[in-house]
C-alpha cells in the first residue's frame, strides 16, 4: 500500500480532519460525528453564563471550518491541549458534528461551541476575565489555523 496506517493518521491530524485526544492513538474526526437538530442545540447553549458570537464577513461560515477548529482545539499545537471533551458519567456531556462541550484541563469552567452555519456560538458557563481571556485567544488561534489549513482568507 501507499500510505501505513500511521501515515494516514499523521496526514489527517495535519489537515485538521481528525483530533489526537489521548496518547494511547485515541482520535476524534469531527466531521463523522452524528448532527445535532436545531431544537436541541438551544439548551446546551442558552444556559446562564455568556455567549461570545463569531461571524465571517462572507455571511456565513465557511464549510469545514467548525470541525477543523473542533480538532485543532483537542488536538492543540503540540498535542498537549488544554482543552477536553466534557465528560459526564463517562460519557460526553455534548458530542454533535456541530455542538460540542469542551472543558479546560485545569478549570471547572464549560465551553460550549454551537455551529449555526452563518456564525458560531462560544458560550462559557462561567465568567471569569483570565479564563475568557485564554479561552477567546485559543477560539482565535484555532479560527486562523484552520482558515490557514483550508485554504479561507
Amino acid at each position: 500500500g501507499l500510505f501505513t496506517p500511521q501515515d494516514l493518521v499523521k496526514l489527517l491530524v495535519s489537515v485538521g480532519a481528525i483530533a489526537t485526544i489521548s496518547d494511547g492513538g485515541v482520535y476524534l474526526m469531527p466531521a463523522l460525528l452524528p448532527h445535532l437538530d436545531s431544537g436541541q442545540v438551544s439548551k446546551y447553549h442558552e444556559r446562564g453564563g455568556t455567549s461570545l458570537i463569531i461571524r465571517s464577513t462572507q455571511g456565513c461560515i465557511p464549510s469545514g471550518l467548525f470541525c477543523c477548529l473542533v480538532a485543532h482545539l483537542l488536538s492543540g499545537p503540540t498535542n498537549q491541549s488544554p482543552w477536553k471533551v466534557c465528560m459526564k458519567r463517562d460519557k460526553p456531556l455534548c458530542l454533535y458534528r456541530n455542538c460540542i462541550t469542551f472543558q479546560l484541563k485545569h478549570t471547572t469552567e464549560l465551553v460550549t461551541l454551537v455551529d449555526m452555519f452563518s456564525y458560531i456560538v462560544l458560550h462559557v458557563d462561567e465568567m471569569s476575565s483570565k479564563v475568557c481571556r485564554e479561552i477567546r485567544d485559543c477560539v482565535h488561534s484555532g479560527i486562523r489555523s484552520a482558515c490557514g489549513i483550508l485554504k479561507y482568507q
